[in-house]
């Protein structure tokens, strides 16, 4: 039997008793790194409701800027303190002799969502470390990951090569390369381009938590997500917007176009989707991009769905797609 039902109407939400029993500090987000750290920092700005947040760094210096309801210096005598300069290795034995000290915070933890910069030292040593780490203490791990230009030729090349480790050790990996950021413009500074990144990673974030943890339109199940991430293996999210909700369905498209990773995507496993809007949208409308999804994706894709609204001064709707399930193959052979 298909867990996830194509019928909005059908979708059953939780029960107030039911949520609070998964709250609090059940769902966390954690950055790993300077990047992963910059993200979660963002995104403690903003908000994530029901999301506890973490930060890890080997940087102490880095480290205290960072806003975060929890931090954690890694690797104090392997790094000194000052981080790994970009030292893969250094970055997982940082986590291999500190990893210790997240065990309590860990304890009780049953979706973790970890966040990092490929290509560094810190988020691409550490992160498969502390990723098994978490998982062998009971919680789904879901691996967000960012991926550097292509000029950071040495980056990425490590950048690469962490992805496949980290496939292989986290439950689901979803990967985003900075060459698909839409509207960067390539004479301005990188560090804009950089910045946009982290708000983009924190804002998408925090949609896929607040989807389980708040009463929106459409109801995401918390329990549904944990299976959907679960065994969701390379993942790959797209996520597209318009000034009007008129036509769902071709805000869907578009953003068919624009993966945040140049993959293959097609044969996917299973997809979420989040629909937010600046006013109100019929069922019918969700049910119409639902449908779409099985006709672009797969027609035996598990298909979950949520919808909100949020206050804006117009009709512009956001969608957000993460398809899970992907081949590591296809990773490979892109970036071979």
């Amino acid at each position: 039997m298909n867990m996830y039902a194509i019928d909005p109407v059908k979708q059953v939400t939780m029960g107030d008793e039911a949520v609070y029993r998964y709250f609090p500090k059940q769902i966390k987000a954690m950055g790993v790194g300077g990047a992963g750290c910059n993200i979660v920092n963002y995104l403690y700005s903003i908000g994530a409701f029901g999301a506890h947040m973490m930060a890890v760094d080997t940087d102490m210096q880095r480290l205290s800027v960072i806003r975060a309801d929890e931090k954690f210096l890694i690797g104090k005598s392997v790094a000194k303190e000052t981080g790994t300069q970009g030292e893969v290795e250094k970055g997982r034995l940082a986590a291999e002799k500190s990893g210790w000290k997240l065990d309590e915070a860990l304890k009780g933890t049953k979706l973790i969502f970890m966040v990092a910069g490929e290509g560094g030292g810190t988020g691409t040593g550490a992160l498969p470390v502390l990723a098994q780490q978490a998982r062998d203490r009971g919680a789904i791990v879901v691996a967000l990951v960012t991926l550097p230009f292509v000029d950071e030729v040495e980056a990425r090349q490590k950048a690469k090569a962490g992805v496949e480790r980290l496939i292989d050790v986290a439950n689901t990996t979803i990967v985003i390369d900075f060459e698909k950021l839409r509207g960067y413009d390539r004479g301005e500074p990188r560090g804009e381009a950089l910045s946009l990144m982290d708000e983009l990673v924190a804002d998408k974030l925090k949609t896929i938590i607040e989807a389980m943890t708040q009463r929106p339109l459409v109801h995401v199940n918390v329990l549904d997500v944990d299976r959907l991430f679960q065994d969701g293996g390379l993942s790959i999210m797209l996520t597209g917007r318009d000034r009007s909700d008129d036509n769902l369905l071709n805000v869907l498209k578009n953003t068919l176009k624009y993966p945040l990773l140049g993959i293959d995507y097609h044969g996917a496993k299973a997809a979420l989707i989040h629909v937010a809007s600046g006013r109100d949208m019929s069922l019918e409308g969700v049910r119409l991009i639902v449908e779409h999804i099985y006709n672009e994706i797969s027609p035996t894709v598990n298909v979950l769905y949520g919808a909100r609204l949020v206050p804006t001064n117009d009709c512009r709707v956001f969608i957000t797609v993460i398809l899970t399930g992907i081949k590591k193959e296809a990773f490979v052979e892109a970036f071979s």
